[in-house]
């Protein structure tokens, strides 16, 4: 639902409606390896519970690195979303929100490490590559829900007045 809304600031921001349909895609294609995959890995694992634990383990895996591994495939919505804000003369969003964006960026390609390193602060649970893309995350998530409001609100109050 949040994608929904986001795709439905950017339709009314100045920049055109090619933006929102290239963050719906980009948002779509990350959702297949990064939810898609881990869900079939995990449900798998748990359909038959009394399997060797290397095969669990396995899936596990698999499904832990397909989830963390993919999140660079959300950077090419995240990128339209911020180029969107950038170029916006509207005002939907303010600017300071693309920055935080483009951080948000940088981490997922950060992640992308977690395939080479099994240890250290790249791996799939260290301090760079998760820990620290969660708290940006967290805080661009919870600055994005709070500017979706603000937004939904300002364009209730503007159609009252129309």
């Amino acid at each position: 639902m949040t994608n929904g809304l986001v795709a439905y600031q950017i339709k009314r921001m100045s920049v055109g409606s090619v933006f929102a349909y290239g963050y719906i895609g980009g948002m779509g294609v990350g959702a297949l390896p990064g939810f898609l995959l881990v869900s079939v890995c995990f449900l798998t694992a748990a359909f038959r519970p009394d399997r060797d634990p290397e095969l669990i383990s396995l899936l596990y895996d698999l499904g832990m690195l397909s989830y963390n591994g993919s999140l660079g495939c959300f950077t090419a919505a995240y990128l339209v979303l911020a180029i969107a804000v950038l170029y916006d003369k509207n005002g939907v969003f303010p600017a300071w929100f693309a920055y935080v964006t483009i951080w948000q960026i940088i981490t997922e390609v950060i992640a992308t490490q977690m395939f080479v390193f099994h240890s250290g602060p790249f791996a799939w649970n260290g301090s760079i590559a998760f820990w620290w893309a969660v708290v940006v995350f967290s805080v661009w998530l919870s600055a994005l829900i709070v500017l979706l409001r603000q937004a939904l609100k300002r364009e209730e109050t503007s159609s009252d007045a129309d």
